[in-house]
């Protein structure tokens, strides 16, 4: 189990692009319960740029101090991007800052080291991203609803799911910034070199979930295991397994906070 502080299991949760809290808000609550226990979701409402992502996930992370944070889509992204540059910082004998402000545990739900690729298995292709940012200012709605669309696996439509879009707290300038942020970023080298050694040598472990008919974010350009790295695949499902396979899902989430074995 997860190390208390001062009695509390402090859960950090961050959406992914074009949502809000409210995408996973109601079934973390109920499905991931305890003694101390304190579910805190991350806001992207103040944010205009790429440059405020980041400053926000480092407010929030030093101000929740998590145990646990979990990242879904480019929510995730964030999270590999930020706890790079923090498993990089020196905290004095604390190690570094991520240890230091005592995160353990990474989970890490449908995302990608690298959202747009020419290989179609790999990531989406930038034209794709390209044309939703010239789309955006004329009709938001019609971007944010194909892009939920494309969430469900052909298997969750036939069984009748459908991704519901419940809002979304980001601006239009903070839409735009996150398919910039999409087309930008390449985490692989941060992952392999920086992230995972430094996080896991100093007892923090990761869980990398993804759904196998993802179509977002394509199975194959999610990373293989390694020491302290533990990747579940979950048939059939697609971009939003939290809300299609609700219970395999938190099986495995809540097996993952409270074994503290590989």
């Amino acid at each position: 189990m997860i190390e208390m502080i001062d009695g509390k299991r402090r859960i950090l949760w961050i959406h992914g692009w074009g949502m809000s809290p409210a995408v996973w808000e109601q079934f973390a609550r109920e499905q991931v319960t305890g003694q101390g226990v304190e579910h805190h979701f991350f806001s992207y409402t103040d944010c205009h740029s790429i440059a405020e992502f980041h400053e926000a996930l480092d407010r929030t992370l030093r101000e929740v101090q998590p145990e646990a944070v979990i990242g879904w889509s480019m929510g995730g992204m964030l999270a590999i991007d930020r706890f790079t540059v923090l498993a990089e910082e020196s905290a004095g004998a604390m190690g570094t800052t991520l240890h230091s402000l005592g995160i353990r545990r990474l989970i890490v739900v449908g995302s990608t080291l690298r959202f747009v690729s020419a290989d179609r298995n790999l990531g989406w292709p930038r034209r794709i991203v390209e044309r939703m940012l010239s789309k955006l200012e004329s009709d938001p709605e019609a971007v944010l609803r194909q892009f939920a669309d494309s969430m469900v696996s052909a298997e969750e439509k036939t069984a009748g799911k459908e991704i519901a879009v419940c809002g979304t707290d980001f601006s239009m300038e903070g839409l735009q910034a996150g398919l910039h942020y999409l087309l930008e970023s390449d985490l692989a080298e941060g992952w392999a070199k920086t992230l995972v050694p430094r996080f896991t040598a100093s007892g923090g472990r990761i869980l990398w979930i993804h759904g196998r008919e993802d179509t977002i974010c394509p199975v194959g350009a999610a990373p293989g295991d390694a020491k302290g790295v533990r990747s579940v695949l979950l048939e059939g499902a697609g971009h939003a397994p939290f809300l299609t396979k609700p219970e395999t899902f938190y099986e495995q989430l809540r097996g993952f906070l409270d074994d503290d074995e590989d």
